[in-house]
């Protein structure tokens, strides 16, 4: 049966924080670092492009900002919509992350639907610990093991410069939706060394990814999705 409405993910919180601190943490990089990504390339201001960075993965994401209302609405292209609103509530503030614009098929949506929703609960969980109580929960860095090796797909005959080529032992075991780690829908390939431990993978992983918005850290846009290791 087709989907009678485009799936969202939803993510939602109540923060025991001025709205200004809250918002201020998604939008103010110095202390985004601390719940979500490793480093940015600036501060999401009206209309701005910047780079957000997860040096534990070697990937890093390019969002625009669509909307931004101080102390009630932020909204970016990653490359599809996410959209924080910022409600006060008592001595807190309510928030609400959506994301949309999911594609594929029917199922693929779903699927990435699903895994963004576990994504933004981990950050808005982790923003919540840090606001409220000063603590590093470390949730999006923990939620997936880091890398051993990051090597170039398979498929594609131009890997990535300096990580040389696929080496023996290697083996591709699937594929990871990066908002299993807060960071975005789009589908990665997953390869590990033979001597890794991996997690479990879901079996419904569709059989090519889509096109990603993310790049090596450093390097170019890639012609497929970057291939993330488990340790």
């Amino acid at each position: 049966m087709p989907l009678s409405t485009p799936p969202i993910a939803r993510a939602t919180m109540l923060i025991r924080r001025p709205v200004a601190e809250v918002f201020n943490a998604f939008v103010e990089p110095a202390v985004t670092t601390r719940f979500w990504f490793s480093r940015a390339s600036g501060r999401l201001e009206p209309g701005a492009t910047v780079t957000w960075y997860w040096d534990h993965y070697g990937v890093s994401g390019e969002v625009t900002v669509t909307a931004l209302e101080p102390n009630r609405r932020l909204a970016i292209a990653w490359p599809t919509p996410v959209e924080w609103t910022f409600t006060p509530r008592g001595d807190g503030t309510f928030v609400s992350i959506v994301a949309s614009g999911f594609t594929g098929t029917d199922d693929e949506q779903v699927a990435q639907a699903l895994d963004s929703t576990e994504g933004f609960n981990l950050v808005i969980s982790a923003s919540k610990a840090w606001l409220e109580h000063g603590i590093e929960l470390r949730l999006v860095t923990d939620k997936t093991h880091h890398p051993s090796r990051l090597i170039g797909d398979p498929d594609d005959e131009a890997t990535m410069s300096g990580n040389g080529p696929k080496q023996k032992g290697d083996h591709v075991i699937g594929r990871l939706f990066l908002g299993d780690s807060g960071l975005h829908p789009n589908t990665v390939n997953l390869v590990v060394n033979s001597t890794a431990t991996l997690n479990p993978l879901s079996s419904t992983m569709p059989k090519r990814p889509h096109r990603s918005g993310y790049r090596r850290a450093g390097q170019g846009h890639m012609r497929d999705p970057l291939m993330l290791a488990l340790r």
